[in-house]
């Protein structure tokens, strides 16, 4: 089971309005909880990593049968000469409705 960190969200100047939460859950027990209000159900996944932390969802698939729709294409960041975020997406974020 992958394990994460998670977020909560606040009235500090936090990115995105969430600061991190002590501890970690895995991402099973943190959907169950989403689905039945457990004790998570109000935390955030923010920005995990998929190919950095779960590399197997990524799958073995060939560039050809990927799809970058026009919006994107133009991503400037991505030709950035340095090794940063660039690498980290596509990234998962997950919560609860509202």
């Amino acid at each position: 089971d992958k394990m994460a960190a998670l977020k909560e969200a606040t009235d500090e100047h936090f990115w995105a309005g969430l600061k991190s939460m002590q501890g970690q859950a895995t991402i099973e027990q943190f959907v169950h909880d989403i689905k039945t209000k457990g004790p998570l159900h109000k935390h955030y996944l923010h920005d995990f990593s998929i190919p950095i932390l779960c590399p197997d969802l990524m799958g073995n698939f060939t560039h050809d049968e990927f799809i970058l729709p026009k919006y994107f294409a133009g991503d400037w960041f991505q030709r950035l000469p340095f090794y940063s975020f660039q690498h980290t997406w596509p990234s998962l974020f997950v919560g609860a409705n509202g």
